[in-house]
């Protein structure tokens, strides 16, 4: 019996930026040689390259290898499947070669219910749960809140280290979900603790600041009542005690909560609901309120201009405060 062959479409789509991320790390790692891997790699951003271009990646032939890799940030999935461009789109996809891998990444929001961009429904996951072996689907949602200790312990032993149990959970309380930012203070825990030994409830306690977030919420509010003034003051206070990383993550985990906290509320939920997510109860209760002087479109608009202003960052653009600013100006 033949082999099943290899993939020629990755579609990665989610929340969980660090998910994303791995797997594009080992595609290109298994590219091979760094040397040579880079003039067969090509990285293409959907919301600035024409189709043509990618066009030209995938049908280029590989130099002096196998195959070639194309990665695509952020494809358009605007419109219906019979635009003329979608069209032409899904057309190149099915004519991708065998020695070509296409990584299509998207990053997405969940509403609670389903993906703001790439719904159960939407064009391209039709096409994709369509087309067989030929293309590779992975789903990268971030973990619930109550699932956040065990995911903790689990990346510690990844990255070499070890948590105990109460550290874990005292992480997990103080961050949520965030797997970037909680990959973020574990590195520090793990230096700070020189990978002798497990980190403690008390490492965590001390080195991760669980206050920042009531501060978080206050800035949050400006922002909610319009008050950009006091929104800049807040975050200009917040910069002076936390790394501008670990407060982009707090921002940008306030704003996914608040989201839920939204659609559980626009369907008659109540905080107790909120909690079986995972959030803490008096926590819980704030969020509600706040999400009360959003509406859910809004949020969403928010955390989509959050995932620019990381990107940004990350492509480095703009430094981190600047982009925080520019953030809150704008919103």
């Amino acid at each position: 019996m033949a082999d099943t062959p290899a993939p020629c479409v990755y579609l990665v789509y989610g929340d969980d930026r660090l998910v994303l991320q791995a797997f594009e790390a080992e595609l290109v790692k298994k590219m091979g040689d760094p040397g040579l891997a880079e003039l067969n790699i090509t990285r293409l951003d959907g919301r600035t390259a024409a189709l043509e271009d990618l066009q030209n990646a995938v049908l280029a032939l590989p130099f002096l290898a196998d195959r070639r890799l194309v990665i695509l940030r952020s494809p358009s999935l605007a419109g219906r499947e019979q635009d003329s461009r979608n069209a032409r789109f899904l057309a190149l996809l099915d004519s991708v070669p065998e020695t070509t891998r296409l990584v299509l990444l998207v990053e997405d929001t969940w509403s609670g219910k389903d993906w703001e961009k790439l719904k159960s429904s939407h064009w391209l996951l039709k096409w994709a749960r369509k087309a067989g072996p030929r293309v590779y689907i992975k789903e990268a949602r971030l973990p619930a809140p109550a699932s956040m200790p065990k995911w903790i312990l689990d990346h510690a032993r990844e990255m070499g280290g070890a948590f105990e149990r109460p550290a874990a959970e005292q992480l997990a309380a103080y961050i949520g979900s965030d797997t970037s930012l909680a990959a973020q203070e574990m590195e520090k825990l793990f230096t700070y603790v020189n990978y002798s030994r497990p980190v403690e409830a008390e490492d965590v306690q001390l080195l991760t600041t669980a206050g920042a977030h009531a501060d978080v919420f206050t800035l949050v509010d400006a922002m909610a009542a319009g008050e950009r003034s006091r929104a800049l003051h807040e975050l200009e206070v917040l910069l002076q005690e936390q790394d501008p990383k670990t407060l982009f993550g707090m921002i940008a985990r306030q704003f996914r909560l608040l989201i839920q906290a939204r659609d559980l509320m626009d369907d008659g939920g109540t905080p107790r609901e909120l909690e079986q997510l995972g959030i803490r109860s008096y926590e819980a209760g704030k969020l509600m309120v706040q999400a009360r002087r959003f509406e859910l479109g809004q949020l969403l608009a928010i955390y989509r201009r959050l995932l620019d202003v990381d990107e940004q960052v990350k492509s480095g653009q703009m430094p981190i405060e600047l982009a925080l600013e520019v953030f809150l100006a704008e919103v």
